[in-house]
């Protein structure tokens, strides 16, 4: 799905990170003492590498795990996020964050004019804050028969019970189905903690919302 138009970021993979460190992290050394354009140094990339990987990293134990001076990962992370802006809001994924299990969710729609006139309430839905990470590892949309997926991290105070009945009476026209995520085959999944309010879902409801107030006061 297009993360960058849906979530306002793209999931960063391990692979990433292996070909930044083979082609532009630099450690000062006799021959080259001083930045090379282009380059990042190579506390800046393990912080950043660390932070991606487990949000919830000490800074300390950063310092520790790669013979950094005491204090270089937080002076790096200052750095990433006030001079270069590469780190604008919390969106770091985190390996093993306090989920119970994983769940997949489909909502097929059978009655699709009732749906689309409760469908801000699927929006308010998707963009409620969880416990721990988002609510929502992923949102989807599938063609045949047509429905929404979700992959919903079930925390500490949800339940997957909650989060279907809570679909189910909100949003009209639909018929909720889920399973419980028992194995992963592939890759992991991308835990975090993101600011729905930069959500495309976010974002269609303020602009729908701002129509519908001109509507109210063009009829006054």
């Amino acid at each position: 799905m297009p993360f960058k138009a849906s979530y306002g970021y793209i999931p960063l993979r391990d692979k990433f990170f292996d070909i930044i460190e083979e082609k532009m992290v630099w450690r000062r050394s006799k021959e080259e003492p001083r930045l090379p354009k282009g380059m990042i140094p190579y506390n800046e990339y393990v912080t950043l590498r660390e932070l991606n990987t487990n949000g919830t990293s000490e800074f300390a134990d950063i310092d520790r795990r790669y013979g950094l001076g005491k204090g270089a990962s937080v002076y790096a992370y200052r750095v990433l996020q006030e001079r270069y802006k590469y780190l604008k809001r919390i969106t770091i994924t985190m390996h093993k964050p306090p989920v119970k299990y994983n769940a997949l969710i489909i909502a097929n729609f059978f009655e699709y004019e009732k749906f689309i006139n409760t469908r801000d309430n699927l929006m308010y839905n998707i963009i409620e804050d969880g416990d721990v990470v988002n609510k929502y590892l992923l949102v989807g949309d599938l063609q045949s028969p047509y429905s929404v997926l979700f992959i919903a991290s079930i925390q500490n105070k949800t339940s997957l019970e909650s989060i279907k009945e809570s679909l189910e009476r909100d949003v009209k026209g639909i018929e909720v189905k889920a399973s419980i995520i028992t194995e992963i085959l592939v890759g992991r999944f991308c835990y975090r903690v993101f600011d729905n309010m930069y959500s495309l879902q976010a974002t269609t409801l303020e602009h729908f919302n701002k129509l519908y107030i001109k509507k109210i006061d063009y009829q006054k």
